[in-house]
């Protein structure tokens, strides 16, 4: 899936273009990146800021893909191999970023009870030549578990993305209503947040 378009049609990402520009310069520089935070934390307005930056970047393009859709359809020993291959041909060849979705199951997807090669097994050696670069989203946890893996990290420039202040939470709420047309005072806006915030 090609989502450099759909990305690029969504409202102004507010408050992480400083996260979005080091993810291009980290891609500009043969770099892949990790996006870390909490799940809600803004990991993937970082990714529609970084879709803006991308257009500035020559022809590239930004493919969303999953372990999932890599492996579907095939069956036989080899296939799948042979189909992330030729995804990180073509990929390299476009000078296209792959943003994985479920980049934590890099580790396990393709391992089965007659092989243990993995997906990442596939990946390492393109990404860590600077062939290709992808994107991934974990928490902290999904991190330590990734480091787990030999030189996972090595090709992977880690950006941490915190959470927005309440001033800036209250921006983003006053903005999107506005977007929306929507009449939303200060008060209850204060009140959505609140709310929010308990459940």
């Amino acid at each position: 899936r090609k989502p450099t378009s759909e990305l690029q049609k969504l409202p102004p990402t507010m408050f992480r273009d400083e996260l979005a520009a080091a993810v291009a310069k980290a891609i500009s520089a043969g770099r892949s990146v990790l996006l870390v935070g909490a799940s809600g934390i803004g990991k993937t307005s970082v990714l529609h800021g970084f879709a803006g930056h991308l257009t500035k970047m020559g022809p590239r393009k930004l493919y969303e893909l999953s372990t999932i859709q890599l492996l579907s359809g095939t069956v036989y020993l080899g296939e799948w191999q042979s189909k992330v291959t030729a995804i990180i041909d073509q990929a390299a060849k476009a000078r296209a970023v792959l943003f994985f979705s479920d980049i934590w199951n890099l580790r396990s997807a393709g391992r089965s009870s007659s092989s243990t090669d993995t997906v990442w097994d596939a990946l390492r050696p393109r990404l860590q030549a600077g062939d290709v670069q992808i994107i991934g989203e974990v928490d902290e946890a999904q991190l330590l578990d990734l480091n787990t893996l030999p030189g996972f990290t090595g090709p992977f420039d880690i950006i941490e993305v915190p959470p927005l202040s309440a001033d800036q939470v209250g921006s983003v709420v006053q903005a999107e209503a506005g977007r929306l047309a929507l009449q939303i005072d200060a008060p209850a806006a204060g009140r959505l947040l609140e709310l929010c915030n308990q459940f």
